[in-house]
């Protein structure tokens, strides 16, 4: 997985890439920069829709050139697991103390793995970490049913208790037939253990579908959370150019950059 290949920007505080700004600077009012909200003196450049000084382009273009993509990406999964799995085992918690399944705490999840995976990719986003988080939004609900499951197995089993008579005075424990031995558990060998792991992971991802089978609208809430994720992880490609002069507005002609 890598990050797209037109390098999003992070969206600072004060300067938003995904819309152009709308508020209408009063009559004779200096132009500012929508980054540091500087006036603009002499020349400006163009980042996407917004108006930036030299100094703020310069400094998005440092942080574009920073950082490993690799690490971007080790400390989304990083931290976008460890979201999905304890938002998993909380929802699962809330489920077995209500007997209720609430389908919000999902649509919930899915915010809080697409928040965890965007801050681990520096709010970089892009196609690879849109299905990084729904991923992991689909492995925190199936965290939660598994929760569930478990603690309703844990619930209903009811162990074998055998019951000892003390031996009577005089009268000898009951002799074991001939031939007979007793009974010793069956020590499964390597390849057993590997396939009743494969089992519990087959159940342990299909866990939402099994569900979702009993209750469709289930699907609905597991849906939405994954677009959630989707929805916080998609890439802004913003191009820079410039730098214009300030006193005429930009041409066609003049966005070739500089």
């Amino acid at each position: 997985m890598a990050d797209d290949g037109t390098p999003p920007l992070p969206e600072p505080s004060g300067l938003q890439f995904d819309r152009a700004e709308t508020r209408a600077s009063q009559p004779g009012a200096p132009a500012r920069c929508a980054g540091c909200k500087q006036p603009l003196v002499a020349q400006y450049y163009l980042a996407g829709p917004s108006k930036v000084c030299a100094a703020c382009k310069s400094g998005w273009e440092q942080h574009l050139a920073s950082g490993s993509k690799s690490a971007r990406v080790l400390k989304a999964t990083l931290l976008g697991l460890l979201a999905a799995l304890v938002g998993g085992g909380l929802w699962a918690a809330i489920i077995i103390q209500t007997n209720y399944m609430l389908g919000i705490i999902a649509i919930g999840m899915g915010y809080l793995v697409g928040i965890a995976v965007r801050k681990g990719s520096e709010a970089r986003g892009g196609r690879g970490y849109q299905f990084l988080g729904m991923g992991l939004v689909y492995v925190a609900v199936a965290t939660g049913y598994m929760g569930v499951g478990i603690a309703k197995y844990m619930e209903d089993k009811t162990p074998a208790s055998a019951t000892v008579q003390p031996a009577k005075p005089g009268n000898p424990a009951p002799a074991t037939p001939a031939g007979t031995s007793p009974s010793v558990g069956a020590n499964p060998g390597p390849g057993g253990c590997v396939g009743a792991f494969l089992m519990l992971l087959l159940f342990y991802g299909g866990t939402p579908l099994l569900v979702g089978k009993e209750d469709p609208f289930t699907l609905v809430f597991l849906a939405i959370a994954l677009y959630q994720a989707w929805k916080l992880n998609r890439g802004l490609a913003i191009r820079i150019s410039g730098p214009f002069r300030l006193e005429g507005p930009a041409t066609p002609g003049n966005l070739s950059g500089g």
